[in-house]
């Protein structure tokens, strides 16, 4: 945690000296550039070299900007899967889940200098994370389902260094309240009788800690 903590504690104390340093520019007034599109590098790099889904991530995410001080953003992730392992004869389970996440919100627009800014705003979420189990075996065949939905909001906070006129690296902190659901459905296809249900439903907090750097296309 100190460490997801840390990233973006160093990108907020080397923005703090480019805001003292800072001097007017007798430059030409800027257009707006209305679309940044960005990629979680993160996320990339961690599904290449460990060969793992990550379900919790926003793995794009797209920011239009109204105007130099007001956007609208969201961001999309998920992934699917389906794997069979027969681990003896007689004995084949097959795994498959469905994962998708989405996000959108308002932000302001604090610029600090020409490489910096920062953006502070709120935002609604939504997800649902479904799996299926079918494990057969010499006792019979048993199905598993598993419906996770989960929906909610709250503030975010980012920060995004320039490096060009193109090309933004950028970070962010949120915090939610969401709402769940999960229904677990287990199925003994030979034996109905056994077959059982349970739901459960509940509210919870949690932040999103600025672990992920976004590489953005400004267009």
């Amino acid at each position: 945690m100190l460490k997801k903590i840390g990233i973006f504690a160093v990108l907020v104390l080397i923005a703090m000296p480019s805001m003292a340093q800072r001097k007017k520019s007798k430059s030409k007034k800027e257009g707006i550039v209305k679309h940044e599109l960005g990629i979680n590098t993160s996320t990339l790099i961690r599904r290449i070299f460990t060969l793992n889904n990550v379900s919790t991530d926003y793995s794009i995410k797209y920011r239009y900007n109204f105007n130099k001080s007001t956007a609208v953003q969201f961001g999309l992730g998920g992934f699917f899967s389906d794997a069979e392992r027969e681990a003896e004869v007689g004995n084949v389970t097959n795994n498959s889940s469905l994962v998708f996440n989405s996000k959108l919100g308002l932000v302001f627009n604090l610029e600090f200098n020409e490489r910096w800014k920062s953006y502070l705003g709120g935002e609604a979420v939504f997800g649902i994370n479904n799996s299926r189990r079918d494990q057969s075996n010499s006792g019979g065949q048993i199905i598993t389902n598993t419906d996770f939905t989960e929906v909610g909001g709250g503030p975010v906070l980012g920060i995004v260094f320039r490096v060009n006129e193109r090309i933004n690296l950028s970070s962010e902190l949120a915090f939610h309240v969401v709402y769940s659901k999960s229904v677990n459905d287990q199925e003994f296809v030979s034996f109905p009788e056994f077959n059982q249900s349970f739901i459960e439903k509940r509210y919870s907090a949690r932040s999103r800690l600025p672990a992920n750097i976004y590489l953005e296309i400004r267009f």
